[in-house]
């Protein structure tokens, strides 16, 4: 399509785009409100809690399986039938899952529909918006990837209004057809751009940069430069998915904090995490998206090492833990803009599936190794060391990534 024709062509506006690929994008985040399901599925069925559990594991495998579908798919089918379908799976997951009488239907539901909604919808909406914004990708990414924290933050109380109301069974269901609502309402917008279009006054050249080849899954893989951000990925979220999975035993340990100041201090984490995602993804627009990550990883470091030795009360381990969830929440938004920059739009949602692999990874060491520390030596303080040694390596290879990236793509931040 020429310029004149692209200009007599109306474009429906990018900034509502944005906003409902964030609403789509954010509503992953309502798995992290799993937790207040747990003891009152238990009293209900009278079901064990590690049975009940093994559902949000299902539901993490199945999110990681649909992530690649979701790449397949958008190459075929309009991201908007995407979304809604996914929508209707995801929604329909949550409902079986307040109707199960039966740990297999529960999984089912819950933990199979469930996650492959949220794939489904993640990817395709955060593929939608990086395409929208070429010339602002870290500040899309932030918008979008920051959404995830913002929403648990309401569903979590609603949630738990909708058990004391009714029963866990029904919350569960309001919860589904919430979230069904959304993605219908939504799914229809996300609408790729056309062919060729770019932002009025924006272009590859004009940033400084050669125009993005899109690559296929298959020559990513082949590149040297795909394997130094997987390895950087699986690294740099170590320390923050440590941190996120035992912040209340940490504070219990280093603090004492009781049962009200851990309520509060998930509310901390969530805002420090969005703050950062956000924050971070619209600097590396203005500085490059190695530079944010070497900053984000220096900060990480320095924060494990000697900001948790220094805590005394409440007050200064919540800001020490907030360092540590913007960071992460950073890494996050960061890492699509990346993905985009160096290997294309066209083919993002199957790449960025790949390098998503290694935050999966890192998802299960990053626990581990707080709760490893916590078995050996008794105390969290070696795994803050440990994990403050695993950001310094991440730092320099973002560093390496910036040399490969300058090397291999010419002109490219």
């Amino acid at each position: 399509m020429g310029p004149k024709e692209r200009k007599h062509t109306k474009l429906p506006n990018r900034t509502v785009i944005l906003l409902a690929s964030a609403a789509c994008v954010g509503l992953a985040g309502s798995v992290y409100i799993w937790s207040i399901f747990n003891i009152p599925l238990a009293e209900a069925h009278g079901w064990d809690v590690a049975s009940i559990t093994f559902a949000y594991s299902l539901y993490l495998i199945f999110s990681a399986v649909a992530f690649f579908m979701a790449g397949a798919l958008q190459q075929r089918f309009d991201p908007r039938a995407i979304a809604v379908v996914s929508g209707l799976v995801y929604g329909a997951g949550w409902f079986l899952a307040g109707a199960a009488q039966s740990l297999p239907v529960l999984y089912f539901g819950f933990g199979v529909l469930g996650g492959l909604g949220d794939g489904l919808f993640y990817n395709t909406a955060l593929s939608v918006c990086q395409a929208w914004y070429p010339d602002r990708r870290g500040f899309a990414s932030g918008v979008c990837v920051g959404a995830v924290g913002i929403v648990p933050m309401v569903f979590a109380p609603l949630g738990n209004l909708l058990i004391e109301l009714f029963n866990v069974g029904m919350a569960f269901q309001i919860c589904g057809v919430l979230f069904l609502l959304v993605l219908i309402a939504c799914g229809p917008v996300l609408k790729m751009p056309p062919e060729g279009w770019a932002p009025e006054g924006w272009s590859a050249e004009s940033e400084g940069a050669h125009e993005a080849v899109d690559l296929r899954m298959g020559q990513v893989v082949r590149t040297r430069l795909f394997w130094v951000i997987w390895v950087f990925m699986a690294f740099a979220s170590v320390a923050g998915l440590m941190i996120t999975a035992h912040a209340s035993n940490i504070g219990q340990e280093v603090v004492g904090m009781d049962a009200s100041q851990a309520a509060l201090q998930v509310s901390i984490l969530a805002l420090a995490n969005f703050a950062g995602r956000l924050g971070f993804g619209v600097l590396s627009d203005r500085i490059g998206r190695c530079n944010t990550l070497a900053i984000a990883m220096a900060l990480t470091a320095m924060d494990l090492v000697f900001g948790f030795a220094i805590v005394r009360d409440f007050w200064t381990f919540s800001l020490v833990l907030a360092v540590a969830g913007a960071c992460f929440g950073g890494v996050l938004a960061v890492m699509p803009a990346l993905t985009a920059d160096v290997f294309g739009s066209k083919f993002f949602s199957q790449n960025y599936a790949l390098v998503y692999t290694g935050y999966t990874v890192a998802s299960v060491l990053g626990p581990l190794l707080a709760s490893g520390a916590l078995s050996l030596t008794g105390s969290y303080q070696a795994a803050f060391t440990a994990a403050g040694a695993v950001a310094v390596f991440a730092m320099a290879l973002a560093l390496v990534m910036k040399r490969v990236q300058v090397k291999t793509l010419p002109g490219r931040r």
